[in-house]
């Protein structure tokens, strides 16, 4: 069943029953397999929530839970609030469904203003995601400032940024995708142009959650757009990352300074070292290995919070790690970037049963490593969120591309189309 915003007003409870999913009921309220209550996400408008949240874009669009679940009973659910996977649940070696994301509860939880990265759990990030040094860069001449939110640096798009932005639906099929369009006028944190951004979640019969990026804009603009789920893939909270095994298909990184800005040098990661996630031929290594260890650059990330440069294919299959570098969903509209696939990441949890699978047209993917959980934060169904509760793999270009000139190009032009996409595959090895 396909629906279009030109015909239905969709979300929540409603949507699901029209679509002819029938979602677990509770007592009176109606409820997601990762127990999600739908009402918990539905507002007039997050600028009625009173939270501060008056001057993001959009603020006055309601807001709703949309599902979207596969013939297996995976299931995926994201509101269009920061158009944020709130739970993406997949079959564990039990044949148990386990929850892949942190997050929480309630529309209101995601709101948080102490400029930590807990702010942006499942969001879509933009219009420039990571760091720009001050804020700030030049392009032919002219010097562009933008939303200062961290330090002095401008962090994921700003205060208002694409997570605290609310996107309208275009097209919503509860069994195959939903199609978000976010309209971004000039000066929306300082950026240049008016920028039309769409997003694609797509869920298919293997388990595979496919996320498709496209934008426009009017003027010449950065533009770094990626997701930023927080992945579990052991399903629970309480068994620390640093008990996963993880591949990095990278062999270079991007150093940084204390402030989390790339000091311009692309370094070589030496073999075994404390960066090195690739190994001999892909099988990685724990997180937990060398998380502790006696580095600068952990130093300077308080852990790992750090982008890896990745391999193209060719040189990853030179390694041992070949990819037929074609994408699992051809049906988004983006097919054509096939031929720029390559394995981003793979993580494998003993625990689960459960690997991940990365697969992206980016050139760098962000690790970052929860190190700042505290257990305070309390999570969906209660559970609290320790240090070490999850994992961001963020495939993404090159954090402060404006101001780094020998990183690859983040400019968007008016007249082209940005096109990115990345998959995630949840398989039972």
């Amino acid at each position: 069943m396909n629906i279009s915003r030109r015909s239905f007003v969709l979300g929540g409870a409603a949507t699901v029953a029209a679509a002819g999913i029938s979602p677990v009921l509770t007592g009176c309220s109606a409820r997601t397999k990762s127990g999600l209550d739908f009402s918990k996400f539905e507002t007039n408008g997050v600028r009625d929530l009173g939270l501060g949240l008056e001057d993001a874009n959009n603020s006055d669009v309601p807001t709703k839970l949309y599902t979207l679940v596969n013939k297996n009973g995976a299931e995926v659910c994201i509101t269009n609030f920061g158009a944020r996977v709130v739970s993406l649940m997949v079959p564990d070696k039990n044949g148990e469904l386990k929850d892949m994301v942190l997050g929480f509860d309630d529309i209101r939880k995601y709101v948080n203003f102490n400029n930590t990265m807990k702010n942006f759990h499942g969001a879509i990030v933009g219009r420039f995601s990571n760091r720009i040094k001050d804020g700030k860069w030049t392009y032919n001449g002219t010097t562009y400032q933008v939303d200062i939110n961290e330090n002095d640096n401008s962090l994921h798009g700003g205060k208002f940024g694409f997570a605290y932005q609310t996107f309208e639906i275009d097209e919503y099929d509860p069994s195959r995708f939903i199609k978000f369009i976010l309209h971004s006028e000039h000066g929306d944190m300082g950026f240049p142009g008016r920028m039309t951004t769409i997003v694609t979640y797509t869920l298919n019969e293997n388990n595979t959650l496919g996320i498709a990026y496209e934008a426009k804009t009017t003027m010449p603009c950065p533009v770094n757009l990626m997701n930023h789920c927080f992945f579990c893939v052991s399903g629970d909270p309480s068994w620390p990352i640093t008990e996963e095994n993880l591949t990095i298909y990278s062999n270079a990184t991007t150093p940084i300074d204390a402030e989390l800005i790339p000091t311009g040098e692309i370094r070589q990661t030496p073999k075994g070292g404390v960066f090195d996630f690739f190994g001999e031929a892909g099988e990685g290594k724990l997180v937990g290995r060398d998380i502790n260890a006696e580095d600068e650059q952990l130093k300077n990330g308080k852990g790992y919070d750090h982008n890896f440069v990745l391999m193209s294919r060719e040189e990853a299959a030179a390694k041992g790690a070949p990819f037929d570098g074609k994408f699992e969903i051809t049906d988004d509209g983006v097919s054509a970037l096939n031929d720029k696939a390559k394995l981003a990441a793979k993580v494998k949890s003993n625990k689960s049963g459960i690997t991940m699978t990365i697969v992206t047209t980016e050139p760098a993917i962000q690790l970052f490593d929860c190190h700042d959980y505290t257990g305070s934060e309390i999570g969906k169904n209660n559970k609290p969120l320790p240090k070490y509760a999850a994992m961001a793999l963020e495939p993404q270009h090159f954090p402060d591309s404006p101001n780094q000139p020998n990183f690859p190009n983040t400019i968007l032009l008016p007249g082209e189309v940005f096109h990115s996409k990345s998959e995630y595959r949840f398989t039972l090895d």
